[in-house]
């Protein structure tokens, strides 16, 4: 089975990886489903928050902002993610989803990640999910960041402000905002990625990274 997908709406969900191997699913046969979020109380949604250890340099973590959760992935997007049942949640627009176990106690003590026909386990850790918070940063001073940063393989990064909000653009990207944790240092919110201004002993902007 051979499926071809075309899109004129890059970046838009469901994408066209997503659509492709839904109907390639259909046609083969496999028990392709829709779910269904269900509702969870607040506390069921606490004890899966933290942090999951994946290896030595990568974990995910699970935080909750009013009724919706989310995951990210070290150096990853954050995503949206729903509970179809107590102990299993899933991606939206995603084959992807995980099912936490719990020990003796009733905690939560690990995730098993299913993606496209893989599966990975994570071990949740005592950590706390790092909350970073935002200051209000004079608009002058992010003026003297704003311009154009390229490295020696051609890659740019463009800061700009758009009113009240500052915003970093890559090539070939949608911007995003970011929000400043000191003076010198932002964050993204949507991802794991933060930018730091550097400057020389005079205090002159020489770069970021």
């Amino acid at each position: 089975v051979f499926v071809a997908v075309f899109s004129n709406c890059p970046g838009k969900q469901p994408s066209p990886e997503f659509v492709g191997q839904w109907i390639a699913g259909l046609l083969c046969g496999k028990d392709v489903k829709e779910r269904t979020a269900i509702k969870l109380d607040p506390e069921k949604m606490d004890e899966i928050v933290g942090v999951y250890r994946i290896n030595k340099a990568e974990t995910r973590t699970i935080t909750r902002e009013g009724d919706q959760l989310y995951s990210l992935r070290t150096g990853g997007t954050r995503l949206k993610i729903y509970p179809e049942s107590e102990d299993l949640f899933f991606y939206e627009n995603s084959f992807s989803y995980f099912i936490v176990s719990l020990d003796k106690k009733g905690k939560v003590i690990k995730m098993v990640m299913h993606g496209t026909g893989t599966s990975a386990e994570a071990i949740k850790t005592g950590e706390k999910p790092v909350q970073r918070k935002t200051i209000k940063l004079d608009k002058a001073i992010f003026d003297t960041y704003a311009g154009e940063y390229k490295n020696d393989k051609g890659m740019s990064i463009t800061l700009k402000r758009e009113k009240d909000r500052f915003m970093a653009i890559a090539a070939g990207e949608p911007p995003f905002e970011i929000f400043p944790e000191s003076e010198t240092r932002f964050f993204i919110k949507v991802m794991d990625a933060q930018i730091e201004i550097n400057k020389d002993v005079r205090g002159k902007v020489t770069g970021i990274t």
